[in-house]
């Protein structure tokens, strides 16, 4: 999936990540609306992008390069950023125990890690967010106390034991944009797969003749 072309500083307040019920509306075949339930939670995303001085020609550029992603790609992955610095050292390396009945299953909070992980390579703060290897879910941490870590939403996807927990990662990798490169910047969260609200639509303008805005994207994540 590809990544929204932007550096992290392009992203300014208000920046607001939220958990909701996942609902789908869908339409029947009398072409009536309905919405479905389907259990448990996914995160909604406001995202706000800094304007861009168009009379400058690589701001020209880059503003124009993300309408024209935002119009190709309404499937897309943004940051979710940690606002506390993780504890945790070594990204990739903290791996999961198999499944007890108890810990690491699906609809339940707790996850399990083996005691060398969490002895050695530290512990997660309240509020972080991880992910599993390469499963989408965004998860994010209640508590962690020794090798027992509480979830804030359950566990949706079935986890045996070969996972790794993800919670550091670049933003874009090797992407580049009309001789623009975003590559290996990091920060201290998790890279979410999201949905833009606008389905291709983005509303930009340019104002006061120098300013080239993009509204606010909605984002809703894709699991």
């Amino acid at each position: 999936m590809a990544a929204l072309p932007i550096r992290l500083r392009d992203i300014v307040t208000p920046y607001l990540v939220w958990g909701e019920e996942k609902a789908d509306i869908i339409s029947a075949a009398n072409n009536r609306l309905y919405v479905t339930r389907g259990g448990g939670y996914r995160y909604r995303i406001r995202l706000n992008i800094r304007p861009f001085n168009i009379l400058a020609q690589d701001q020209q550029v880059r503003f124009e390069a993300l309408r024209a992603f935002l119009t190709k790609y309404p499937q897309f992955s943004v940051p979710i950023i940690n606002t506390v610095p993780n504890n945790v050292s070594d990204a990739g390396l903290y791996n999961i125990d198999t499944p007890d009945g108890t810990h690491n299953e699906v609809g339940g909070y707790t996850v399990k890690v083996p005691a060398s992980s969490w002895s050695t390579l530290g512990q997660f703060n309240p509020g972080q967010y991880i992910k599993f290897s390469d499963k989408a879910k965004v998860y994010q941490v209640e508590s962690q106390n020794s090798n027992i870590i509480t979830l804030t939403q359950r566990i949706r996807n079935k986890l045996d034991g070969s996972e790794n927990i993800i919670f550091q990662e670049p933003i874009a990798p090797s992407v580049n944009y009309f001789g623009i490169q975003w590559s290996n910047e990091n920060f201290n969260g998790v890279m979410c797969d999201v949905v833009n609200e606008d389905f291709g639509n983005p509303s930009g303008s340019v104002e006061d003749g120098i300013l080239g805005n993009i509204n606010t994207l909605v984002l809703l994540e894709s699991i």
